[in-house]
């Protein structure tokens, strides 16, 4: 919250419903938004804020403006945003990206030095040269992963990864994996022209979301799978319930980006059904711990899933939340 702090009006921008989450969300802690800010000719979603046209808009040194948008349309907006306003100090601030809400101070620094992952630098250290947001200076998953995945590191084994994004976690796999084959999933065709592919290296274009994609994947009888993908509530659930039961005995699938289970990352179009990706995961874990007795009865939202939450739950041999991230262990 430090950029709102930091500006005496506060406006979004974006006619969708990020802008109309993110008010709710604001003026619950008190925040006042001053007005929403929408591009000419939309007309932007029902709030009780005070809706104007970019075209009409006047902004003032000092008024901060939130772009409640896409990083591909961030860019974009910023530009004419900029172009239309004289002041230098007028700031912008992009609500998608995970550092809008700040986390909560620790001493991270001493927690990486000395804590129980400290010893696990190898898989840290080639998501630093790689750069992947794996790495330690995002999520600092690497590390943990280095504990589950150190026993396959010499392995002849398949590892699938939903979401490629510029090939950096790929890239890493490969290093450290040296017998794996290594194989991308991205629906996004420009993943070709930043991924190198090699023979232990293969790039799909396709929709991860499709189950004709999940059929296909499963073909392949991963040992590792890791969802880094749309981060979609049902789209995360969707591949876990597809591609589980292709995973070899002793497999292991990684879960990332959980964290859009839960305020405020949910309302940035992540949560498109009742039950949360994390809420499933939880559900999981609760079969597995109390050996088969569930509570689903007390929430009527988990009866259609209830069937996969037991298949998955009898089939694992361990559930680890991690921050933003799950890993499931196959027996």
């Amino acid at each position: 919250m430090q950029f709102i702090d930091q500006h005496k009006r506060i406006f979004l921008y974006g006619a969708n419903s990020i802008a109309a989450g993110l008010s709710v969300i604001l003026m619950q802690d008190g925040i006042i938004i001053t007005g929403v800010i929408v591009g000419d000719g939309e007309k932007g979603v029902n709030t009780s804020i005070q809706i104007q046209t970019l075209n009409k808009t006047r902004l003032y040194p000092g008024d901060g403006v939130i772009l409640c948008v896409d990083e591909q349309c961030a860019e974009t907006v910023g530009q004419e945003l900029e172009q239309k306003i004289e002041a230098a100090d007028i700031a912008l601030n992009h609500f998608m990206k995970d550092d809008f809400f700040v986390r909560p101070e620790c001493d991270v620094n001493q927690s990486r030095e000395h804590g129980f992952f400290a010893q696990y630098r190898i898989l840290q250290t080639l998501g630093d040269e790689t750069g992947t947001d794996k790495a330690e200076n995002y999520h600092n998953y690497c590390n943990k992963y280095e504990f589950f995945l150190r026993n396959f590191q010499d392995r002849d084994f398949t590892l699938i990864e939903l979401g490629v994004f510029r090939g950096g976690s790929l890239l890493m796999w490969r290093k450290f994996f040296p017998n794996a084959r290594i194989i991308g999933v991205d629906k996004n065709e420009k993943c070709g022209e930043l991924v190198t592919v090699d023979e232990r290296t293969i790039l799909l274009i396709r929709d991860a979301s499709m189950p004709d994609t999940l059929a296909e994947l499963g073909t392949y009888q991963p040992s590792v799978i890791v969802d880094d993908a749309s981060h979609i509530w049902s789209d995360q659930i969707r591949a876990l319930f597809g591609l589980y039961e292709s995973l070899t005995d002793g497999g292991i699938y990684i879960l990332e980006d959980i964290n859009t289970s839960f305020l405020p990352l949910n309302t940035r179009l992540y949560a498109d059904q009742m039950v949360s990706t994390y809420q499933i995961l939880s559900a999981i874990a609760e079969e597995v711990s109390g050996n088969g007795h569930v509570r689903l009865n007390q929430n009527r939202a988990f009866f259609p899933y209830a069937d996969e939450i037991e298949h998955i739950a009898h089939q694992t041999e361990m559930v680890c939340f991690i921050r933003d991230s799950c890993i499931l262990i196959k027996k």
